[in-house]
């Protein structure tokens, strides 16, 4: 096969890459390493992989995933501004260990971000953060399609974008403190379990087929290509709740406490825990990348131009974009507000159908069709909206984590008043307006008084571990206090998951 000269244009560099002739720009974006989203993988079914062509013909538009390369086309990537990306969160005290030297590096590995810190081993201190967009998400938004990129061969490249990634966040974390990379004595990773078996190299296939086993449950010591000591990664308690939950487990002290705590990580797989002392239960929702922003039609990450909140001034809908600019899409945030004021206003309805501008004459205005699915316009130019798709693909998410906490209520036999605290982790919690989740139904509306965002938990629980031998021990045990519950075979699960799908506050 003959191979193909493709320019990449960032808005930060240059690169050319030589691509199979029978590759899609896509491909070729990959090959070049370029941070670029596409939230499908390249099945074409999402859309939202656009670029830029140059070529003979002069510039357009087009989808990534679908255009075959030609010789000297020229690729323009647009907006490269960065995520918001949450690398603060809840976590309990720890007593760095005496006598140590050198820098320690704790590292969050998200199926989106990556968020990292450096400390210095002799005090404690925090010398550095840094955070990255994970240059997966070229491959596909969630741990699935990163799964579906293994099964079909592709695990090297998987596995070099990611040690890439971890190569470029320490360098710049010791640019940052003008300390050498040759003083880091170690290393603690946290992520998913997905995220965990490709930075070491392992093929997460078996992960996405029953009984969704993982080749490890890690815990140790592992060498990975491009860092300078072995790494230990956050133990896992399945093959969907992994080191980032018993990471956050640990941040917050839950398993120490007397009274239950319910832990919800609302990413792409809508991970919680809840219990005490007495031991956890622990699941994971198909809860789907659409708290992302991802499988709606004007979704988007939270770049600058996402539309992150929204509030009713005088029945009118008020939206806020990330740094005060021209809405370009929403993300997840911004689409529970939206939906929780549609709901309020009645032009959606309890079973998530939108009416039309007949039945809200008051919204006419903003009410309108696209195709053969109605559409609620969120600007004045008709640029940015919440379709009635996105409304049903949203119930899909919020039933999942509804039907979820159901379920590990009634195996744990706890009942709602023996919640101490719900705590809300992730960036995605931590911008949450929780009062519209609770009014949509996303957890029960009686938890609401003891609902906490508590931001990122995992970046949390490996720092602690990283600086305290007694904290990485506890750690290390954490995955026995942890009853799994798989929902995937559950039928009350199921069962729960059809009622769960009505809009409203539960109780």
């Amino acid at each position: 096969m003959s191979e193909q000269l493709v320019t990449i244009h960032t808005s930060d560099t240059t690169l050319t890459v030589r691509a199979g002739e029978e590759n899609s720009v896509l491909e070729a974006i990959r090959l070049s390493g370029a941070a670029f989203s596409a939230p499908c993988g390249g099945k074409g079914s999402c859309g939202k992989c656009g670029v830029f062509i140059r070529d003979a013909r002069g510039l357009s538009y087009h989808l990534a995933c679908q255009t075959p390369i030609a010789e000297g086309m020229s690729v323009e990537i647009e907006s490269a501004a960065p995520l918001l990306i949450e690398d603060e969160g809840l976590t309990r005290a720890c007593t760095p260990d005496a006598g140590l030297s050198g820098l320690g590096v704790a590292v969050d590995i998200g199926t989106t971000t990556l968020a990292s810190r450096l400390f210095d081993l002799s005090d404690g201190s925090l010398l550095a953060s840094a955070t990255l967009v994970n240059p997966q998400i070229v491959f596909g938004s969630d741990v699935i399609s990163r799964i579906d990129v293994s099964m079909a061969g592709s695990l090297g490249a998987l596995h070099e974008s990611i040690t890439g990634a971890l190569e470029r966040l320490i360098a710049e974390l010791c640019h940052k403190a003008d300390r050498s990379p040759d003083a880091i004595a170690r290393i603690v990773l946290a992520g998913n379990t997905v995220m965990e078996h490709i930075v070491c190299g392992l093929a997460p296939d078996s992960i996405g087929v029953s009984p969704f086993e993982p080749l490890t449950h890690f815990g140790d010591l592992r060498t990975i290509p491009g860092l300078s000591v072995p790494a230990v990664l956050a133990p896992c308690v399945a093959g969907y709740v992994g080191g980032d939950i018993t990471s956050g487990i640990l941040a917050t002290g839950m398993h120490t406490a007397d009274l239950p705590t319910l832990l919800i990580d609302l990413g792409t797989n809508g991970e919680m825990a809840l219990g005490s002392k007495d031991g956890l239960s622990c699941c994971a929702t198909a809860a789907g990348p659409v708290f992302e922003g991802a499988n709606i039609r004007y979704g988007m990450p939270a770049l600058p131009g996402a539309i992150h909140a929204a509030h009713d001034e005088g029945g009118l809908l008020v939206c806020e974009t990330i740094g005060g600019s021209t809405a370009l899409g929403i993300c997840g945030t911004g689409l529970i507000d939206i939906i929780a004021w549609l709901l309020a206003t009645g032009i959606v309805d309890e079973s998530g159908l939108m009416l039309n501008a007949t039945e809200i004459p008051a919204h006419a205005a903003q009410l309108g069709m696209e195709g053969s699915q109605g559409i609620f316009y969120l600007n004045d130019e008709h640029t940015v909206g919440v379709t009635q798709a996105d409304v049903r693909n949203f119930q899909l998410g919020k039933s999942a984590i509804l039907a979820g906490i159901t379920v590990l209520l009634e195996q744990t036999g706890t009942a709602l008043e023996d919640i101490q605290h719900l705590l809300i982790a992730g960036g995605f919690g931590r911008r949450l307006d929780l009062a519209h989740a609770a009014a949509i139904g996303l957890f029960p509306r009686s938890l609401l008084d003891r609902a906490r965002a508590v931001g990122n938990t995992s970046i949390e629980g490996a720092s602690i571990a990283l600086l305290d031998s007694a904290l990485a021990e506890e750690l290390r045990e954490l995955p026995k206090l942890c009853h799994y519950v798989e929902l995937s075979t559950s039928p009350r699960f199921n069962e729960l998951f059809m009622d769960c799908l009505i809009f409203g506050e539960t109780t």
